[in-house]
């Protein structure tokens, strides 16, 4: 009798289980902010930064510490008539950043020692 009152109850709670597993609607999962870890890494072939009125080579490693609220324009140079100042560095194209001097002074004082000037 046990055995039987037992299964009854199995039987029930499974049957139950069953009806709100059926009940559950397939959600797909919404990805925001993909990133490619590949090449998420890479930096531009060539960055330039231009403050006062002059452009300084950038180091990967102070294109880091960039803060988007430094920079009033940036430009991107892909043909080779606009890329040829730069020389063989600017083959693949030419970043060209210009900072707030005005608004932000301590963007350049950050980075200073990554900057190289260019050559005129």
């Amino acid at each position: 009798m046990k055995a039987l009152f037992y299964s009854g109850i199995l039987l029930a709670t499974s049957v139950a289980a069953y009806a709100q597993k059926s009940q559950v609607p397939d959600v797909q999962p919404i990805i925001k902010n993909r990133i490619n870890t590949v090449y998420s890494h890479r930096i531009p072939a060539y960055t330039v930064i231009q403050s006062a009125g002059k452009q300084y080579n950038i180091a990967p490693d102070g294109l880091k510490l960039m803060k988007a609220e430094w920079v009033t324009t940036t430009k991107v140079l892909k043909d080779s008539a606009s890329t040829a100042p730069y020389g063989a560095a600017g083959k693949k194209g030419v970043s060209v950043c210009v900072l707030d001097d005005s608004d932000h002074p301590e963007a350049f004082k950050k980075l200073k020692p990554w900057l190289t000037p260019l050559k005129s």
